[in-house]
């Protein structure tokens, strides 16, 4: 577990920080922003905190906002990003050069997989300063920790739709629903919401090839024998030439089905977080300042076995956070719905 050190490696008077946000939205970074200032002002008398506007590129732009508790006050219940966020790719030499301006001691990176890259090429090149990460990405495919945050509710609300999808879908014949969820490369939300709805009859994720016949016969099976069939599409999966699988089945079955489509991608980046994620964004916020007051740098914090570590950032870009063959959750999924592999051939094989 992390927390505050007796050795502190900052005169906490004259420390100034700066928190960024990259990459999309995700329920919870504004909790982040929140317990940031609130544990740096009130843990550590820390008198200047910034925020820099719209990711990396307000590190390029000098974009700098000055934070305290009483400017903050309330975002910590909303959605988004108080702050605003950019997919724009890293200037290194830039920020090093706009953080030296600022005097910036301690720079905070809310952010995904790119986000830690990012940080981990301003940490190896920056002098006195610590760079500390906290884990955003909604597909939760950073490797080593439990979850990042926001997935919680990423999930409980795409499970909302999946449940409100099957309702659409059985009061039909002949219909095929179509939920479209978030994953580019893990199937995570995916999984786990299909996993809670109880209600998905195929659940496609972009770790597994599909042959597109077999997946074919099985919807239409389904339709035939129950009426309607739910499919739930991660939005990384490939399906041959398609780039788009669930607007491909959707163009696809409206030929001679009535189709449900439903992608609530946006929706579902930009509520509230939970109380489950809430509660979690609040202890990483604290133990990344613990953690960089205590003289950590190019690390990012997490959970692992329910326990706060520091994992080096060296580390955690090596590698993605995927679904394996051997997953038990995907397993559970498999048995519980008897989804196949969409693969004739293996298939076969299993059942010998």
């Amino acid at each position: 577990m992390i927390g505050p050190s007796r050795m502190i490696s900052f005169d906490t008077k004259k420390t100034k920080a700066a928190i960024v946000n990259t990459g999309g939205l995700c329920p919870g970074i504004n909790n982040v922003i929140y317990e940031l200032v609130n544990s740096l002002e009130n843990l550590y008398d820390v008198d200047t905190v910034y925020g820099v506007r719209n990711g990396f590129s307000g590190l390029h732009k000098d974009s700098f906002l000055e934070l305290n508790l009483t400017s903050i006050n309330g975002i910590q219940n909303e959605g988004g990003s108080f702050l605003g966020t950019s997919r724009e790719e890293l200037n290194t030499d830039l920020v090093l050069r706009q953080l030296k301006k600022h005097d910036i001691s301690q720079l905070y990176v809310i952010g995904g997989d790119g986000s830690h890259r990012a940080a981990h090429e301003i940490a190896k090149n920056a002098k006195d300063l610590s760079v500390g990460c906290i884990p955003k990405t909604i597909d939760n495919d950073l490797p080593f920790i439990d979850t990042s945050f926001g997935f919680n509710t990423a999930v409980e609300k795409a499970r909302e739709v999946i449940n409100a999808a099957y309702s659409e879908i059985s009061g039909s014949n002949n219909c095929v629903g179509i939920v479209k969820l978030m994953g580019r490369d893990c199937g995570w939300i995916a999984l786990y919401a299909s996993m809670g709805s109880y209600n998905v009859d195929v659940c496609l994720i972009p770790e597994y090839f599909v042959h597109e016949v077999e997946l074919t016969r099985y919807i239409e099976e389904k339709v035939k024998s129950q009426g309607h069939c739910l499919v739930v599409v991660a939005e990384g999966v490939r399906l041959g030439a398609s780039k788009d699988v669930a607007v491909h089945l959707r163009n696809k079955f409206s030929r001679n089905h009535h189709v449900k489509y439903i992608d609530p991608t946006y929706i579902i980046r930009g509520v509230p977080a939970n109380i489950t994620d809430a509660i979690y964004c609040r202890s990483l916020a604290q133990s990344a300042v613990h953690a960089c007051m205590s003289g950590y740098t190019d690390f990012t914090v997490g959970e692992i076995d329910k326990t706060m570590a520091i994992l080096s950032l060296e580390d955690v870009v090596k590698t993605t956070h995927f679904i394996e063959q051997h997953d038990v959750m995907w397993n559970r999924f498999r048995l519980s719905n008897l989804q196949p592999t969409f693969d004739a051939s293996i298939d076969e094989k299993l059942k010998v």
